[in-house]
């Protein structure tokens, strides 16, 4: 099919490829036009306290520094079964002469995405050794062991499947 002498001379809005060609920019602009529109206009100020978060981490970093000055290590064992029930222990020791160590102490699993997937358990003194229940871990968590006043605690990862980890004291600034 030739173009015929009217197509030709036709001014460019009566071409169609214009109209084709100018779609997409066109619905890019009113696009963001709208945007703009739903943002609804500049971004408010964050007000928070915080005051708040930096006592946190001070709490948080002055467990770690008690737990560092009393030189405390802890060996966390898992049963190598494939039970889903697990009866964890957990040796305690401390390199400070003097420390008594508690009757019961908190262990938490924390997964690292999922909330629904932490676990709390408290361990009860067994002679040398701290013991409880808890679900086995499916994929790697963070470990948190503390005392139940909260003066101290030792944090590590147990890395997917593994059966023991060894926690120590991290030094604070």
């Amino acid at each position: 099919m030739s173009p015929t002498a009217d197509n030709v001379n036709a001014p460019w809005y009566r071409h169609l490829w214009v109209w084709l060609v100018m779609i997409p920019p066109a619905s890019a602009v009113v696009a963001g036009f709208i945007t703009a529109w739903l943002a609804g206009g500049p971004p408010a100020l964050v007000v928070d306290d915080y005051s708040e978060i930096s006592l946190a981490t001070e709490q948080r970093q002055s467990r770690d520094r008690l737990a560092s000055e009393l030189g405390l290590t802890a060996q966390l064992k898992l049963p190598d079964t494939s039970t889903e029930l697990a009866e964890v222990q957990v040796g305690l020791d401390a390199t400070r002469p003097g420390f008594e160590p508690p009757r019961q102490i908190q262990l938490q699993l924390i997964h690292p995405t999922r909330e629904g997937l932490d676990q709390a358990v408290t361990l009860q003194q067994s002679g040398a050794v701290y013991r409880g229940s808890l679900n086995r871990p499916g994929s790697r968590v963070y470990v948190q062991l503390e005392d139940l006043d909260g003066q101290w605690r030792l944090v590590g990862e147990l890395p997917d499947r593994a059966t023991s980890l060894e926690l120590a004291a991290k030094s604070a600034p």
